[in-house]
């Protein structure tokens, strides 16, 4: 309470009020600072996270490979954690040895120990024989050449999937499968990577693309679905048309000269004929 001297020596007290608490300036930036701080720290660990994960899980197609020797160019691939796949293709443009093609391309993002494919000008270089060691008893030695580093794909397209793997497995080759397209007879080989007569070397992978069992079709009451006449038109547009109209297709080939390899001769049952939802059509192609 403070006192009001008035005249003649008397005085008033007067009441004062209360001094309310005020929060420093300096307070307040220190508390938007640790907010701040801690912040960044939340948003940068998020994103370290997630940059070391897809550092671990997946590596970069190195740069520059088109043009290099095969071999310098499979060292580069194996030092990125990347497995490669070399290719010769004769038909390619280039200097003979080097490399035209890289699938995927350089720069993409694989997979760790994922397939990078070479794609090499020419024909592969047979390596050179040793020579063979005298034996001074029987006079010199011949010894058998070392393996072929490079095998031909075969082509087991339309083969089963069994018969397809025996075969390439006996030329040291390794076999991968995924599904293909829903066929009346499942399990066949539609086609292979690399495609047939490439020039791999030995202990590869070749993917095949087997058929698989197509969905049963629910027929609806009292539909009939008429057979178009495909003759002289590629087995496969046949094939999916049928398929599209609610019919199943299967497939077998016919020795003739009447249409090109692969082209449908005809169908049975013939074209113009109803048949009900559902029902299986023979397109006879010719044969390759």
């Amino acid at each position: 309470m403070e006192r009001i001297e008035k005249e003649g020596g008397t005085s008033t007290p007067v009441a004062r009020a209360p001094r309310k608490p005020v929060l420093t300036v300096a307070a307040g930036n220190a508390v938007l600072l640790g907010l701040g701080i801690a912040l960044a720290l939340a948003v940068g660990g998020y994103f370290g996270f997630q940059f070391l994960h897809a550092g671990l899980t997946t590596r970069t197609v190195p740069a520059t490979l088109v043009g290099q020797p095969v071999d310098a160019a499979r060292a580069r691939v194996n030092q990125a954690r990347l497995r490669p796949v070399v290719v010769y293709d004769a038909a390619r443009a280039g200097q003979s040895g080097l490399v035209v093609k890289v699938k995927p391309p350089e720069g993409a993002k694989v997979r760790v120990n994922g397939d990078v494919m070479l794609v090499v000008a020419g024909r592969p270089i047979p390596a050179p024989l040793p020579a063979p060691p005298k034996d001074p008893r029987s006079g010199p030695r011949v010894i058998a050449p070392p393996a072929a580093r490079t095998v031909p794909v075969p082509d087991v397209v339309e083969m089963s999937e069994a018969k397809a793997r025996q075969k390439l497995t006996a030329l040291g080759l390794e076999v991968e499968v995924r599904p293909g397209d829903p066929a009346a007879q499942a399990g066949m080989v539609q086609a292979t990577k690399p495609k047939a007569e490439s020039l791999v070397e030995h202990g590869a992978v070749v993917v095949l693309t087997v058929s698989t069992a197509p969905t049963p079709a629910v027929a609806p009451a009292s539909t009939l679905v008429t057979v178009k006449d495909y003759a002289g038109t590629p087995g496969t547009d046949a094939v999916m048309d049928l398929r599209r109209a609610g019919l199943s297709a299967a497939w077998r080939y016919e020795l003739t000269k009447i249409q090109p390899a692969g082209y449908v001769v005809r169908t049975n049952p013939p074209a113009g004929s109803q048949l009900p939802y559902g029902s299986q059509v023979t397109v006879v192609l010719a044969k390759p």
